[in-house]
């Protein structure tokens, strides 16, 4: 209880208190220079009578610990690189602040994974990123634990918590306007829609179809199962371009696994990249300048992703009456050599 009345002063009631700025606020209880020794003493004062405890040296923004928090699959190595940029962004945040960072997964199963947070939030000056952790009562439990929390490649519009997102709509809707000026109408859509924020690319690829006067038709979506894996989209895409003349010319893919496990159906199937079907993905993952051709693909700033997430974190433990923020990043278009015009006559054989 006592924790938890500490963390209700604000360095605004500080502030209002000794009547100054909260920038001055802060700038005295991180030690800075530049202030007078009259206003430095009636702050420390004052945060002494209000029951603000400052932090410790070496530590910034009061936290002396962050937690990642992912899911099993999040944290797995099959996701590699897309989740390790983003906790590398995290990471470099909390080295800089000389702050400890641990890496925790969840199960998704509920009550374990509150149990868990709520041992966390019996820990003092603790700070927590949920990395694309669809489960809003995991998140909620920390908000209710007033631990400063901040989730990253996750969307909870119900939850007062700073959300750090890609801008899945529009990277889709610029994958999408890439293919459709090059003339393609028939364009597969290879995705995974349990995840929201993967419904969110889902939601433009039928606003630009909308856009262009193209109707949207079901047998042009294809859910891969479990995962935005190689594997899954290979084993999806396999069976129905088995003995089948494609009705297709293109194909937008939810990410870049899932678009390499699609370009090696189509090269099983006889198809090849770009002359019979162009592609793009999502994410630029490293390994989509590889392939062969080159992936055309929308890029995630991941390392961003976690750093902004991270900085977040240590301005709401400085002040958690900030008001929280939904921030998304732009996506731009990386072009290489996976798409090309349709060719003549190529758009009304697949129809």
């Amino acid at each position: 209880m006592a924790n938890q009345k500490r963390r209700r002063i604000t360095q605004r009631a500080i502030a209002e208190r000794v009547g100054v700025s909260i920038s001055t606020v802060s700038r005295v209880l991180k030690a800075a220079p530049g202030i007078s020794d009259q206003v430095r003493a009636e702050v420390m004062r004052s945060a002494e009578d209000m029951g603000y405890r400052t932090a410790p040296p070496g530590t910034a923004g009061g936290l002396r610990t962050v937690t990642l928090f992912g899911t099993l699959a999040s944290l797995a190595a099959s996701n590699g690189q897309f989740h390790a940029d983003i906790i590398a962004g995290v990471e470099g945040v909390c080295r800089r602040a000389e702050t400890p960072l641990t890496c925790t997964a969840i199960d998704g199963s509920g009550r374990h994974d509150r149990s868990v947070i709520q041992a966390i939030g019996r820990t003092p000056d603790h700070g927590v990123v949920f990395l694309s952790v669809d489960d809003a009562d995991v998140v909620g439990e920390a908000l209710a634990l007033n631990l400063p929390t901040a989730v990253v490649n996750a969307d909870h519009p119900g939850l007062a918590v700073d959300t750090f997102l890609p801008g899945n709509r529009a990277g889709a809707l610029s994958a999408m306007r890439h293919l459709i000026a090059a003339g393609h109408r028939r364009i597969l859509h290879v995705t995974h829609l349990e995840r929201p924020t993967i419904r969110q690319r889902f939601e433009s690829y039928r606003a630009a179809l909308w856009e262009a006067g193209i109707d949207y038709d079901p047998d042009l979506l294809v859910d891969v199962p479990d995962n935005l894996q190689a594997e899954a989209a290979y084993a999806t895409l396999k069976p129905l371009l088995t003995g089948r003349r494609p009705w297709f010319t293109a194909m937008f893919c939810a990410s870049d696994l899932l678009a390499i496990g699609a370009m090696k159906a189509l090269r099983e199937a006889g198809l090849a990249v770009p002359a019979d079907t162009a592609i793009v993905g999502f994410d630029d993952l490293a390994v989509a300048a590889l392939t062969d051709p080159p992936l055309t693909t929308i890029r995630v700033p991941r390392h961003e992703l976690g750093a902004l997430a991270a900085r977040r974190l240590f301005e709401r433990a400085v002040d958690p009456s900030l008001t929280p923020i939904r921030v998304e990043i732009a996506t731009p278009l990386v072009e290489r050599r996976s798409v090309t015009a349709v060719a003549d006559g190529t758009a009304s054989q697949a129809a």
